[in-house]
């Protein structure tokens, strides 16, 4: 899920000719930060049904 999220941020970055680069990349950082808070919370709920 990771590799497709980044992947597909990536892409659809790259084939984004209207933005401004700087801002494209600002748009696949916040994305792939969005990813990653969500993996981190579903760790850390399934963490605490383990315990």
């Amino acid at each position: 899920m990771f590799w497709s999220t980044v992947h597909g941020a990536v892409s659809l970055n790259l084939e984004n000719q209207a933005m401004d680069p700087a801002a494209k990349w600002d748009a696949t950082r916040d994305v792939i930060d969005t990813l990653m808070e969500m993996i981190a919370a579903t760790g850390r709920r399934h963490s605490s049904a383990d315990s």
